[in-house]
């Protein structure tokens, strides 16, 4: 299985949503890995590393989280 590199991250990222981020919104993640942002919303901050803006604001997700979802080693 051939692991994703940093720079291929943010090549990704950059493709999808137009900039380059190393921190992603659950929306912008949902929609790279291909699930509904409901699901991530759940998984955010217990199985899916992310910290908050504050402490009502958005969660922040670390690029280096799609990685066990692009290769694979992460259930749908």
């Amino acid at each position: 299985m051939k692991h994703i590199t940093n720079k291929e991250l943010l090549d990704l990222v950059e493709a999808a949503t137009g900039t380059r981020k190393l921190v992603l919104t659950v929306p912008e993640f949902a929609t790279l890995v291909g699930q509904h942002e409901t699901n991530i919303r759940k998984r955010v901050g217990q199985d899916i590393p992310a910290y908050r803006d504050g402490d009502q604001g958005r969660w922040r997700i670390p690029i280096q989280a799609l990685k066990p979802f692009l290769e694979g080693r992460v259930a749908a």
